[in-house]
């Protein structure tokens, strides 16, 4: 029975992951990509709880999504608000891989969620493209289903497609901001340049009449 409840959890992260990498293709904004997958996670089944957090450079986070358990935890909000992550993100951080953690572990037994809801483990990775940390994912399962390393593989998979997803949002947003300032700057420059003519147009003209006036 344990297998085959460990067969069906594969399954549903599996058509998670095809979910998730479905949206990727159709990608929006960064925002909308992070509730987007946090909801796919838990509605496939797969995951009991799932958060994603956007970093700033000093590894603040800027953006988050929740859904499943994760969702209703007001003291996970307070603390993400207070500018605050979960300990398991800088774990995972200084690892430099993804960890596991339980309720067992220290960073745990201050974690809004597994404080409150005994018998799940969580999954945090970082996001990360080419050296470029963008946050991080976590996602929290049942402890008896016990975590593979063919889970784990498939949670840094989906991790990286969306570090990569994320890294294409920022250099589309970058590219599109420098092309309207230089359409601005274009703009700016043919008005200084009508304004000129009309300057050395007007010159001419009182030049012309101080000569018939003479």
């Amino acid at each position: 029975k344990r297998n085959e409840q460990r067969i069906d959890h594969l399954n549903k992260v599996l058509r998670a992951m095809r979910d998730v990498n479905q949206l990727i293709v159709h990608k929006q904004n960064a925002t909308a990509l992070i509730h987007q997958v946090c909801r796919l996670l838990v509605d496939n089944r797969g995951f009991a709880s799932a958060v994603m957090v956007l970093t700033d450079h000093n590894d603040k986070p800027v953006a988050w999504g929740t859904s499943g358990i994760a969702a209703s935890s007001q003291a996970l909000l307070a603390m993400l608000q207070a500018g605050e992550v979960p300990l398991c993100c800088p774990a995972a951080r200084s690892a430099g891989d993804m960890v596991l953690m339980d309720q067992y572990c220290t960073a745990c037994r201050q974690c809004p969620i597994t404080k409150r809801n005994h018998g799940i483990i969580s999954m945090c990775v970082e996001l990360d493209h080419d050296g470029r940390s963008f946050g991080y994912l976590v996602a929290a399962l049942d402890q008896h289903l016990h975590v593979d390393k063919e889970e784990k593989t498939l949670f840094k998979e989906m991790a990286q497609d969306l570090a990569y997803a994320l890294y294409v949002l920022e250099s589309d947003a970058a590219r599109k901001a420098s092309e309207e300032k230089q359409q601005l700057l274009e703009s700016q420059l043919a008005q200084a340049r009508k304004m000129e003519s009309v300057g050395r147009l007007a010159g001419g003209g009182a030049h012309d009449y101080n000569n018939m006036r003479g």
